[in-house]
């Protein structure tokens, strides 16, 4: 029989396993577990915003540590995190937020997707 897993356990794991071990990116790093704690972190801030399971949260961030974070702390309440490009246009990231529809826009203050008439 095949064991479901699901993105927060394999972080789990990693974190339990691997406690000193890092997440590198080029600009930063950090530890599983702290990438662990961020997220459900994240979590707990999308979830304060209605993100339920089910629900999609866009994310426009440039790759990195926050990019992960978001993405695990969407999964772990059941969302659809929805990467999107963050060197997208303005008119590029809005008609993949009015298509993808979600309920929290998650973006950074330099990013096209920047929250201003967001859902």
């Amino acid at each position: 029989m095949r064991v479901r897993r699901t993105l927060s356990d394999l972080l789990d794991d990693a974190a339990e396993r691997s406690p000193t071990r890092e997440v590198v990116f080029p600009t930063e790093r950090a530890t599983w577990p702290a990438v662990r704690e961020a997220a459900r972190s994240w979590a707990a801030g999308l979830h304060a915003r209605g993100v339920r399971r089910g629900d999609r949260v866009l994310i426009v961030l440039p790759g990195g540590l926050d990019a992960v974070v978001g993405t695990v702390a969407a999964a772990m309440l059941g969302a659809v995190p929805t990467p999107v490009n963050h060197r997208g246009t303005a008119d590029e990231v809005a008609w993949l937020r009015d298509d993808a529809d979600p309920t929290v826009v998650v973006a950074s203050p330099s990013s096209s997707g920047s929250p201003a008439g967001a859902p």
